[in-house]
Formats: C-alpha cells, structure tokens, sequence
C-alpha cells in the first residue's frame, strides 16, 4: 500500500508558530502551535523550533516525516534572499533537496489565507507591521515590515515605544500632558523615570515584551489621554501609509479588498476606526475585510499551489 503523501503549511509569526498538515487537494488533517520562528523577534533556536514542530505534528497525527513531499514555510522576518539561505539549507538537511518547500514572509501567506488565492492586497498590524500587494503574475510590493530598529510603524510595539518616548518629553514639557507615566512605570517595574534610560538601551527588552504594553496606551486613549490619543492616531496614519505605498506602486489595487490581520487592527478601539476612516478618504472603493481564511490558510494554499506547478512542469 502506497504511504500518503502529504503537503505542509508553517505560519511562523513574531510570538508563535503553526503548522498544519494537508492532503495534495489542501484538506488539512491536522495543525499544531509552538513557539516563534522569527529570528528577529525571538531567542529561541530557530531551527530546532521548527524541527520539533514538525516532527510532533506528524508524530501527533500518526503520520511519518517521510510521507512529507513539500511545503510552504512563512515566517515574519523572511522576505530578502540573505534571509531565505539559511532556511532553504536547514530543510534540504532536514527533509531533504527532492522535499520544494517554498519561502515567504508571513505577509503573503495572509494575503493568499484572506484572499483565498494568490492575487490581493494585505496589511498586518501586530508585534510588528506591514503591507503586501501581489498580482496575479506573482509580482510583490511591499511596504514596511523593516523590523523594529528600522520601521514596524504603527504595530503594537511602535505604539508602546512611542507612549515611553513621548512620556519621557512629557516630563521635560516637550510634549503633550499625559497619565501614562504611572502604568507605564508599573508595567516595566521601574520606580522612577531615569529608570527607563538604562531599560530601554540595555539588551534584556525584547519585542514582543514592550509591543505588550500598547493596551495601556488605547486605555489611556480612551479615558481621553491626549498623548496616548495622538500616538493611536498616528499609528494609524502610518498604517495607511503603508497601504497607500503599495497601492501607489501597484495600481490595479485601489478597488481590490484589504485583507487586514494582528492585534492592532482587530482589536484596538482606537487604531481600526481611525484606520478604516483614513483608508476610505484615500481609496474610498477598499474593502477591508479578515478574509476568507487565515495566514496557516495562505501557507497550506501557496503549498498546494507550488506542488501544482511543479506536477505540472514535470
């Protein structure tokens, strides 16, 4: 009896992993959670994070490593070729040269899970933040999605960044008043101001540990802090200027539907309403839509559809 062969789909993202196990038709058979693949938001051994996710998904769903003929992996802080080496060795050692797996940042795997197929249009606001725009040729613009040294406007760790930055104006009357220095002393355990200083230019601070304090800020905003107000707002705009960006580069866009995803669209009250009214000003023939289905979706689809084209070129 010959063994089933199976695809694989991998949404590595900032503050976890998924992955999912699937059929040539896409029918997943079996999914799982672990911890981040993302080199540039975690410590973890990368590696052998995703070795163990795939190697007890397959063991959990009573399935062997060997009945995998190919897979899609989409990872945050995986989009430049520099990137895509180290990644395309690990699983030619791992699984194998004769196992395509196909390499992508986690924007395109929510662009295609959203749009149910590989054309569309997809913002991310969450730990971090970006926007996608992909043709039906395969062509892709970008915008943002630098890391959190060099961009991430508007996600939830620029938004806390900004509330201890301008806080810290605040104290030296170069800034708008506001309530947040006590939360914000509470939340890092810190006792006095300066205290900052020595946090935020050491090395124990990760990511994902500041982009946890953002809910304070929208708290903040919501009870009418006017700082906390005009960073939510700002990270807004900085949201729709990365849609604008793409759009710009890629017209054919302007009236496709906005496939949104991660905590700051879904759940601030502030950012999304301000978002959507800015966005509409803009492009005003833009839906917004969370999609047909999510980014471990998108992974398992562009896997399927890379073990198409290749059946097909053979």
């Amino acid at each position: 009896m010959p063994k089933p062969e199976l695809i694989f789909g991998i949404d590595g993202g900032g503050t976890r992993s998924r992955i999912a196990l699937a059929t040539l038709s896409g029918e997943v058979i079996y999914k799982l959670e672990g911890r981040s693949t993302n080199a540039y938001a975690s410590d973890n051994d990368i590696q052998k994070t995703i070795t163990d996710l795939i190697q007890n998904a397959c063991l959990q769903a009573g399935v062997s490593i060997t009945n995998l003929i190919g897979g899609c992996f989409g990872n945050a802080g995986l989009s430049r070729p520099n990137e895509k080496v180290q990644f395309k060795h690990y699983f030619e050692s791992f699984l194998g040269k004769n196992v395509p797996i196909l390499l992508c940042n986690d924007a395109e795997i929510l662009l295609a899970g959203g749009a149910g197929g590989v054309q569309g249009l997809c913002i991310i606001a969450g730990t971090g933040s970006i926007a996608l725009g992909r043709a039906a040729d395969g062509m892709l613009i970008r915008a943002g999605g630098l890391g959190w040294r060099l961009g991430d406007e508007g996600s939830a760790w620029w938004i806390a960044q900004q509330a201890v930055q301008r806080t810290l104006r605040s104290l030296e009357g170069r800034d708008l008043e506001t309530t947040l220095l006590q939360p914000l002393l509470s939340y890092f355990r810190l006792e006095k101001p300066e205290d900052f200083v020595a946090l935020f230019n050491g090395t124990k601070l990760d990511k994902a540990s500041i982009a946890a304090v953002a809910p304070l800020v929208t708290r903040a905003g919501l009870e009418g802090d006017l700082l906390a107000l005009d960073i939510l707002h700002a990270a807004a705009n900085e949201l729709v200027s990365l849609v604008v960006s793409v759009v710009r580069r890629m017209p054919k866009l302007r009236d496709a539907c906005l496939v949104y995803a991660g905590g700051v669209l879904q759940h601030d009250q502030v950012v999304m309403p301000k978002f959507s009214e800015q966005l509409s000003n803009v492009y005003p023939d833009v839906i917004l839509t969370k999609g047909k289905g999510d980014a471990l979706d998108g992974a398992v689809l562009l896997a399927k559809d890379a073990m198409k084209k290749r059946i097909t070129q053979v």
